[in-house]
């Protein structure tokens, strides 16, 4: 939990994204190489970065719904 997992470049900025949880990398959407605008069109479907293997399941309890996590973003508070 909290290791870098992936970086994410854009034409403005590279973004590093990190593991919630206890967990190995299990795959990577290759389908970004040749659409990478699926992130931002389609996040939860086509658009997914990358599949993880959960090492300690029990931590899924502890992580935010989405619910939880846009009233998280939508007040600003980053800690």
């Amino acid at each position: 939990a909290g290791d870098e997992a992936i970086m994410i470049d854009s034409a403005k900025t590279t973004a590093q994204v990190y593991t919630p949880v206890d967990s190995k990398i299990s795959g990577v959407n290759e389908k970004l190489g040749e659409k990478p605008e699926l992130v931002n069109s389609d996040p939860y479907g086509d658009g997914y970065l990358i599949e993880l293997e959960l090492t300690n399941p029990g931590q899924v309890a502890d992580l935010m719904d989405a619910t939880a996590y846009a009233g998280f973003v939508e007040s600003g508070d980053e800690e």
